[in-house]
C-alpha cells in the first residue's frame, strides 16, 4: 500500500492542490485529466467491495480519482460555488468518518457530522463515485451539501 494512504484522512496530501488545478482548468477552457487525490479508507473500501460483490461487480481499488467536470458545472457554474467551497465540500465528504451509502444508481460517501457552509446552512456533505469508467478506481463525480437552502449569489459569477 502507498505510503500516503497510511493517513488518517482520506484526502491525499496534495489532493486540495490537485482539485483546485482540474476546476481552473475547466473554468478555463482546457481539458482536465483524471488524477488521483485521495484514497477510501479500509472500512469505506470493504463496504463499497462487499456491495460490489453483492450485485455481481468486481472489487475496486482505494485510490480516488478525479476530474471534475460534472462537479464544476453542478457546483460552481449551476449553484455559484467557489472552488474553495467545493474544496471544501470534497474534504469534509472525503472524510475518514464518512459512511458509505449505496443504492441502484450510485456509491457514495456521507460526513453525517454537519459542517456549517458560510451561507448560513448546516450542510452534510455527500461524495458520489462513479465506478465503472476508470474501473477499478472509483471517480469522484460529483460532491453534494445535502441541506444547503441559502445559495451563494450567481451575481459574482464561479470564483
Amino acid at each position: 500500500m502507498d505510503a500516503w494512504i497510511v493517513g488518517i484522512m482520506p484526502l491525499s496530501e496534495n489532493g486540495e492542490k490537485r482539485i483546485r488545478k482540474n476546476l481552473q482548468y475547466i473554468r478555463n477552457g482546457r481539458r482536465a485529466h483524471a488524477v488521483v487525490i485521495g484514497h477510501l479508507t479500509e472500512v469505506q473500501l470493504a463496504k463499497m467491495n462487499a456491495e460490489r460483490a453483492q450485485r455481481g461487480f468486481p472489487p475496486m481499488d482505494p485510490k480516488i480519482v478525479f476530474v471534475g467536470k460534472h462537479v464544476y458545472d453542478s457546483r460552481i457554474t449551476e449553484d455559484g460555488y467557489s472552488v474553495d467551497d467545493v474544496i471544501a465540500q470534497i474534504t469534509s465528504a472525503l472524510n475518514d468518518g464518512s459512511v458509505f451509502h449505496a443504492n441502484p444508481k450510485m456509491n457514495s460517501l456521507v460526513n453525517e457530522t454537519g459542517r456549517e457552509d458560510g451561507y448560513g446552512n448546516l450542510v452534510f456533505d455527500e461524495a458520489v463515485f462513479e465506478c465503472s469508467v476508470r474501473y477499478p478506481k472509483p471517480e469522484l463525480l460529483s460532491v453534494i451539501p445535502k441541506g444547503d437552502r441559502i445559495k451563494p449569489k450567481k451575481e459574482h459569477g464561479p470564483r
